[in-house]
Formats: structure tokens, C-alpha cells, sequence
């Protein structure tokens, strides 16, 4: 859930606004544990419990009639009620059980009427009390448990509302500040990845020095590369064609001499004819080789002339079926045209008939005898989808992922002799597809044949 730059960095501030909230609300109620303000109704209690209390010991100052007042004000007040020395002896305790006993420091000081005062009893339990001076003998104590349940209500009354908009409006801002710094880092690196994909597919381009100083310092290590590999894909691409270009001549007079011993008039020894025969295969084949390289050099550069043109693919498809029977018919293989009737599409005409002409010269080359090769024809959607199936040898599951590179071949001892191919002729067709806006496909299971699936789009 939690995967982009952006949900991450959103979710980091939110547990730090969180946290800082939590440290911030534990602060607030620890340091108003011994404030005033969260004991003021209790202690205003008590002020009012003792000063009515002093009030009738004075107007009463029979001293045998003293316990019963306090024990009367204390029943009627629930508060404790107690009588001290100044020395801190205790005279009268209205809570009798001895674990209450309070434990106060003597000597007692009731100077500061008001003030908050804690104290434990000999249980360990907290009380807040106050005192006050009945005459100079005697003080008169007002004491109550230390109440707990302040602490919740200030937090649920006064804390909980103020740090509930806190926390939205810093949540809001987190928001905000997690795209604006999810997008100066996210864009560059999202160009930097986009780039990186291109590099496998030979036209990656430097991408813009932006975001963070290390996104730049990535960005300037990736810009270094790509002109590096590109100066070396440009210069590999020169010298293939450069090379095939020289080789053109050369081949050209190897096949013209070696069809010209073949077309002698006078009896040539079997030797001599055999070795002009395996001269002229070879060299058709490496102007087979020189040709491919040529047209792989052209696609590369982006120096063919590809022109678009309202194509009959129905038609096509069943030209390159006539031309190609001949050579069915020798390898004892069948050609089934299933083609349906399809639009015509925008393409380049003679690099639609290349595609076809390499698949289904393939299909028909590595068929077994008395074989079929199905070319079925139909519309899906906004593309045409073309099938080239065959009851071929097949292709191992571990070759089909490299069937269309350069030069794979799945084994160079398969039946073709001289005339087998020279790996250029899938790739050629793979380029060609791709130029296109399309895609090539292969199907296959070992013993049972292949099924290459071209998709074009019709416009």
C-alpha cells in the first residue's frame, strides 16, 4: 500500500505529527498534576469545608464538644478532619483507622491559605489538604483523597478538541509538503527509470540534472553512460554497415564467378563442380548475412525509407502464401489460408512482406514432411492479429525468450545444409513489427510446432 515516494514520506510525518502530539499531551498532563488549576474545585472545597468548620469551633469553644463537631462536619462534608499541634503532634483525627494516619512535616505552616499541599498516608495514598489555625495552639486540617479524575476531564474538556485541530491542520500539511517533496524527488528519478527501461531497448536519452543533490549526482552518472553507450552502439552501427557495404562487391564477384564455372559449356571434373557449387551456396549465404546486416544497420540509423500507404494485408498475405508454395510444395509441407476479409491498415508494404515472407519461410524450412503451415487473418479490436502456425520441430521453452535477437540460432545443425539461415531473419522481422506500433509474439511446445502472432494496428 505503502510503496511510492510520496505515501511514504506522507506517512513518516504523519507518525512523527503523532508522536510529537502524544509527547507534547504526556508533558501537559504531567506538569498539570501538581498545578492549581487542575485541583481548583477540590481545593476551593475544602477552603470552604475548614473555614466553616474554624467558624463553629469558635462559636462553640466548649473543648468537650469539639470532637463531635468535626466528627459531624466530616460526615456531612465527607472530608477528613483533623486537629494538630503546631509541632505537628496529632490531637484528633475524624478517620480513625491507623493505615490513614497522614504523615506531614512538622513543624505546620498555614501562612499561605490557598495553596495546593499533598501528602501521603501510611498506605502510600495521596491526599490534598489545606490547613488552618483554630488559636495559637491548635490547627484544624481538611483533607480529601488526591482526585485522579480531574487529570481525564481537562484532557477530554480542554486538551482533546485543540490537539484534534492541531493534528489536522499538521496533517494537511504534511500532505502538502509530502508532494511537494515527493515531486522534486519522484520526477527525476521517474525519468531517471523511464530512461533506464529505454537503455535495453538501444534509445535511452540524458535526462534533466533536477531534484536533490544526490538525484543530480545519480542523473550526471546516468547522462555519462547513456553518451558513452550510445557513442559505442553508433560506432558498432557504423562499422556493421560500413563492413557489410564493403563486403557487397566482393561477394558479388564470388557468386558471378562461381555460377560462371557452373555455366561453362565444356565438361567440368565432378571435383571442380561440386567445389564452384559449395562456392556459390556459401557466398549466397553470406550476401544473405551482408543483406540482413544492412537492413538491421538502416532500421538502427533510422535510414530506411519507410512510407505508409493503405495496405490489403488480406492480399498481401496470400501473395506471399503464392510465392512461398513452390517451395512448400518441394518440402512436401502444406500451406492452409485461413484469412479472413480485414481492413486495410496504414504500413509499409514491402516491410510487411518481408515480415511475413521470413515467418512463413521459417515455418515452412523447419516443418516436418507431410506437415501443415496454418496463416490465419483476423480483426480484434483495433488491430489486426495475423497467426503463422506450423507442426514444426518446435522451440524449447529456455530459446523462446531469445528467438527474435541477433544471430540466436536454437541449433545451427538443423536440416537446411547451405541454405540455412543466418539469424537475422526474426530480428529483421522484430524491427519491422516494432516500427510499426506493433508486437511479435512466439508460442511454442517442443514436437508440436510454433505459433507466431504479429499484432498491427490498423491506423
Amino acid at each position: 500500500m505503502f510503496t511510492s515516494l510520496k505515501s511514504r514520506l506522507w506517512l513518516t510525518y504523519a507518525l512523527m505529527i503523532a508522536l510529537v502530539l502524544g509527547a507534547v499531551g504526556i508533558g501537559v498532563l504531567l506538569s498539570l498534576r501538581k498545578s492549581p488549576l487542575v485541583y481548583r474545585q477540590p481545593l476551593t472545597q475544602l477552603e470552604a469545608v475548614v473555614n466553616s468548620t474554624v467558624s463553629l469551633i469558635n462559636t462553640n469553644p466548649n473543648a468537650t464538644g469539639l470532637k463531635s463537631i468535626l466528627k459531624s462536619e466530616s460526615l456531612k462534608t465527607k472530608t477528613r478532619l483533623a486537629i494538630y499541634q503546631p509541632d505537628g503532634v496529632l490531637v484528633f483525627d475524624s478517620d480513625i483507622l491507623p493505615g490513614d494516619r497522614l504523615t506531614l512535616s512538622a513543624p505546620l505552616d498555614a501562612s499561605a491559605p490557598g495553596e495546593v499541599r499533598f501528602t501521603d498516608d501510611l498506605k502510600k495514598r495521596g491526599w490534598l489538604y489545606t490547613l488552618k489555625p483554630i488559636n495559637d495552639q491548635l490547627y484544624l486540617l481538611a483533607a480529601g483523597r488526591l482526585p485522579r479524575l480531574p487529570l481525564l476531564l481537562i484532557l477530554r474538556d480542554e486538551l482533546f478538541t485543540p490537539f484534534v485541530r492541531a493534528g489536522l491542520l499538521a496533517m494537511l500539511l504534511a500532505v502538502a509538503l509530502a508532494i511537494i517533496l515527493g515531486n522534486w524527488v519522484e520526477a527525476p528519478l521517474l525519468k531517471l527509470a523511464q530512461q533506464a527501461a529505454a537503455v535495453t531497448r538501444g534509445d535511452a536519452q540524458p535526462i534533466p540534472m533536477e531534484g536533490p543533490t544526490e538525484v543530480r549526482q545519480l542523473s550526471g552518472t546516468f547522462n555519462e553512460m547513456v553518451t558513452k553507450l550510445n557513442a559505442s552502439q553508433q560506432s558498432q552501427r557504423d562499422f556493421i554497415a560500413n563492413v557489410s557495404h564493403e563486403l557487397k562487391t566482393p561477394l558479388t564477384s564470388i557468386q558471378g564467378f562461381a555460377q560462371a564455372i557452373l555455366d561453362q559449356s565444356s565438361p567440368l571434373p565432378d571435383e571442380t563442380r561440386q567445389s564452384a557449387r559449395i562456392i556459390l551456396d556459401e557466398a549466397h549465404r553470406m550476401n544473405r548475412l551482408v543483406m540482413g546486416l544492412l537492413t538491421l544497420a538502416r532500421l538502427d540509423t533510422g535510414m530506411t525509407e519507410s512510407r505508409k500507404e493503405a495496405v490489403d494485408l488480406e492480399a498481401l498475405l496470400r501473395n506471399v502464401l503464392e510465392r512461398l508454395a513452390p517451395q512448400a510444395q518441394s518440402a512436401q509441407v502444406a500451406l492452409i489460408d485461413r484469412i479472413e476479409l480485414v481492413p486495410e491498415i496504414m504500413a509499409d508494404p514491402e516491410s510487411l512482406s518481408q515480415i511475413f515472407t521470413n515467418l512463413i519461410d521459417n515455418a515452412i524450412k523447419y516443418s516436418k514432411k507431410d506437415g501443415k503451415v496454418t496463416v490465419t487473418c483476423q480483426q480484434r479490436g483495433s488491430e489486426l492479429e495475423v497467426h503463422i502456425l506450423d507442426t514444426g520441430v518446435g522451440i524449447p521453452l529456455r530459446a523462446q525468450a531469445r528467438i527474435f535477437e541477433r544471430f540466436y540460432q536454437i541449433d545451427k545443425s538443423r536440416r537446411g545444409g547451405a541454405k540455412r539461415g543466418v539469424g537475422l531473419g526474426l530480428a529483421i522481422a522484430s524491427q519491422f513489427v516494432k516500427s510499426m506500433g506493433g508486437i511479435i509474439t512466439v508460442q511454442s511446445e517442443p514436437g508440436k510446432g510454433s505459433d507466431f502472432m504479429v499484432k498491427l494496428p490498423i491506423e
